[in-house]
């Protein structure tokens, strides 16, 4: 395919592909409601450090994997909103298809972990979603999107955002309130 085609040229010149996949930034508070009504009750509602659990933010990914495509292990960095002081310690891949052959999240519970799934002889934990299923996991998770062999997979990627109790002046987040 054109992305395996793409990525073995480009690993020719030394540089790791990470993710061949096409992404796009989204706004959207009405998915991000749908997410949080998901999750505000299952997450711990107060971490250490002061941090309460406070809502999804609106900003996020649509992320289309066309057959080839895959995203490498990789555990998701965190964000912070600078009006307001927020974190994200949680993410979430809302999936919108079952239409697809390949592409499942494969997590690793060994930071020596190849990549490689149950080949590489390490421990890890795969599993296929459909249509409406969420999956939700810490930032510190490691873990991989395997190749799409046929079809599109299609998810958005999202964060769930903790504010912090003893920041003083705090502003109210503009970008993710629902």
């Amino acid at each position: 395919t054109l992305h395996q085609t793409t990525a073995a040229a480009i690993e020719k010149l030394g540089v790791r592909v990470v993710n061949t996949a096409q992404r796009r930034p989204i706004l959207d508070a009405d998915v991000a409601a749908l997410v949080w009504k998901a999750v505000k009750n299952i997450l711990p509602q107060k971490l250490d450090y002061g941090l309460v659990l406070d809502g999804v933010r609106t900003q996020m990914s649509f992320d289309c994997y066309p057959c080839g495509a895959f995203f490498d292990t990789h555990s998701d960095a965190g964000h912070r909103l600078v009006d307001s002081g927020d974190i994200s310690v949680f993410s979430f891949l809302l999936h919108l298809n079952g239409d697809y052959e390949g592409g499942e999240l494969q997590f690793c519970d060994v930071d020596e972990w190849s990549g490689e799934g149950s080949d590489s002889g390490q421990s890890s934990r795969q599993a296929r979603y459909t249509a409406g299923e969420l999956a939700l996991f810490s930032h510190d998770t490691v873990y991989r999107s395997a190749p799409v062999t046929s079809g599109s997979k299609y998810v958005i990627q999202g964060m769930v955002m903790y504010r912090h109790t003893r920041v003083s002046g705090r502003k109210e987040p503009a970008r993710f309130r629902t």
